[in-house]
């Protein structure tokens, strides 16, 4: 409830809020591309039936005279079991089946499936059946009368392969777009697949539901000599229900490639697993203004910055009416909407592993309001980009608006934009900034709102392309770059938000959509800039994937270029 009138675009901007929110997607991940893309289970193949109506064009075998094909429908009337219709040759040993079927008219008795010669399941009612069957044995699908007395009548027989990167050791079904483990799957029954250009060293994260039927001390988790076997035994293991979240690190220890990702469970558990998702872990880092003097990173990195020197105001206030955001989360406080520095204070974050790059691709994304544009102001810097760092700035037609990038690796290497892009950046106005470092494409890009506004593509100090790393051991600033704070020289006036960092390609979508789920925080004029919630933020589903970022001036200009780094 809001205690004024919302306009249209007001109205809009909740609404864009809302469609993107996925816990799931929560911005403490970030991550990148999906490993394996068959953890929602809703793949089918083609039909496997030669007469899915019952044409009678001997397709069936039919067991007769207690089965007989007549006007598109297979007619039981036996008082013996294990009779009906059959393919001998349907179905293949240790792949994975949907059937579906309808009983039409039922007057007694029963049928049930037959796969090879184990029989599956039992009905005795009108009503369209989904059954998800294993092939084995003799390769046999047969839809047979069960116990005798059968009289009923079964039409539209469909078989489908289930399509999935995914294997099954015994005891483990497929249900829908859901595994299934049963009581037969022992500790060493594996519902397992194998993941591709897994990298030593990195981080991934495993996100799974679970829907528990019998539980014990063990029920469920990532098999210990696989992918995560590092992570204790409380983290992998779970005996509740919801959706569970794993993140560890790749022991370095092993080699790169193709690696088997396993679910177990203990023997007498019995539960399903869905919608299951493995990624790499995108973000570098994530600071928000949390009225503290440290800004906790909200990624699972912990490079936490520390508040220096003496910023108008980084405290939040106690709001009394409103209880949740437009997200549904928690809030009872507004936020200032980022740190206030006035050119008189700044963030330092200590250099970690996390914030060295080395020869990948990597982004900038943060929220900006200035009070005031000064040439060569500092908004985010990672040294002095003399070596192996990178800065952002105000650019040196400061009246105009203008945004300065530049980038040198360690073998001396520079790129800089210059001062580029007029109204990138407006005096007591947000615009959202994005630098994206393509290491790919081997160019600097700039965005404003989402929009790629500027990319430089030549220019740089040597040949066509950065050679070295992007690592040096220096502290990132947000405010300032690494020099004495006391000089004050070029410490930015305005307020900062909603700072993140990237290991890997930020694409235009992936830009756009950060923008989109955070524009409705940093709206001019609503009365939404002026609260946020403190918890909930959905940002991008992915860093780190491939591609190229796109060009174009998105109507915002250019400028002219700048001058020697520093």
């Amino acid at each position: 409830m809001f205690k004024t009138i919302l306009t249209q675009a007001e109205v809009q901007e909740i609404f864009n809020s809302g469609t993107v929110l996925n816990q799931r997607l929560h911005s403490k991940y970030n991550l990148g591309d999906e490993l394996n893309g068959a953890g929602a289970f809703t793949s089918r193949g083609s039909e496997e039936v030669g007469d899915v109506n019952f044409a009678g064009n001997g397709w069936w075998g039919v067991e007769s005279p207690d089965a007989e094909i007549s006007d598109g429908k297979v007619n039981f009337n036996t008082s013996r079991t294990n009779y009906g219709v059959y393919r001998n040759t349907l179905l293949t040993s240790g792949k994975q089946y949907e059937v579906v079927f309808t009983i039409d008219s039922y007057t007694s008795g029963a049928v049930h499936l037959n796969i090879g010669s184990t029989p599956v399941n039992s009905y005795n009612s009108v009503g369209t059946y989904t059954a998800f069957v294993t092939g084995g044995g003799s390769n046999v699908f047969a839809i047979q009368s069960d116990n005798g007395g059968a009289v009923l009548s079964i039409s539209n027989v469909s078989v489908k392969e289930v399509l999935s990167e995914w294997t099954l050791d015994t005891g483990w079904t497929f249900d829908g777009t859901k595994v299934k483990k049963s009581t037969t799957a022992g500790t060493s029954d594996y519902f397992k697949t194998t993941l591709s250009n897994v990298v030593a060293g990195r981080t991934y994260v495993v996100t799974y539901d679970l829907d528990i039927t019998s539980a014990t001390t063990t029920t469920i988790g990532i098999s210990a000599t696989g992918l995560f076997g590092q992570v204790s035994t409380d983290d992998r293991f779970h005996t509740t229900d919801g959706t569970k979240t794993l993140t560890a690190i790749y022991s370095s220890t092993h080699e790169s490639g193709s690696k088997e990702l396993r679910f177990v469970g203990a023997s007498a558990a019995e539960f399903n697993v869905s919608n299951i998702t493995v990624r790499e872990y995108g973000m570098s880092a994530y600071w928000r203004n949390n009225g503290a003097d440290q800004w906790d990173d909200l990624s699972v990195n912990s490079n936490n910055g520390t508040v220096n020197g003496s910023p108008a105001t980084i405290n939040l206030q106690e709001v009394p009416f409103f209880k949740k955001d437009t997200f549904g989360f928690p809030m009872n406080r507004v936020r200032q909407q980022g740190i206030n520095l006035d050119g008189i204070g700044y963030v330092e974050t200590t250099d970690g592993a996390t914030l060295d790059f080395g020869t990948d691709s990597f982004a900038i994304d943060y929220w900006v309001k200035p009070h005031s544009l000064t040439n060569d102001d500092r908004m985010i810097a990672k040294g002095i980009t003399e070596n192996q760092e990178w800065m952002i700035s105000v650019g040196n037609q400061d009246t105009a608006g203008r945004i300065r990038a530049f980038f040198t690796d360690s073998n001396g290497i520079s790129l800089d934009t210059g001062s580029q892009v007029g109204g990138a950046i407006v005096i007591n106005t947000w615009s959202m900034i994005t630098v994206v470092n393509d290491r790919t494409n081997n160019k600097l890009v700039i965005y404003k709102d989402g929009v790629s506004a500027f990319e430089k593509t030549s220019g740089f100090s040597s040949g066509s392309a950065f050679t070295g790393n992007f690592g040096l051991n220096a502290d990132l600033r947000i405010g300032l770059n690494e020099v004495d704070p006391s000089s004050a020289t070029t410490m930015f006036d305005g307020i900062i938000d909603d700072v993140k960092i990237y290991k890997g390609l930020l694409t235009p979508a992936n830009v756009l959509k950060n923008y989109k789920v955070t524009k409705g925080k940093h709206n001019n004029d609503s009365p939404l800039a002026l609260w946020s919630d403190d918890y909930a933020n959905i940002l991008i589903s992915g860093s780190g994937g491939s591609g190229s970022t796109s060009s174009g001036s998105g109507g915002l200009g250019s400028g002219s270029s700048g001058g020697g780094g520093y």
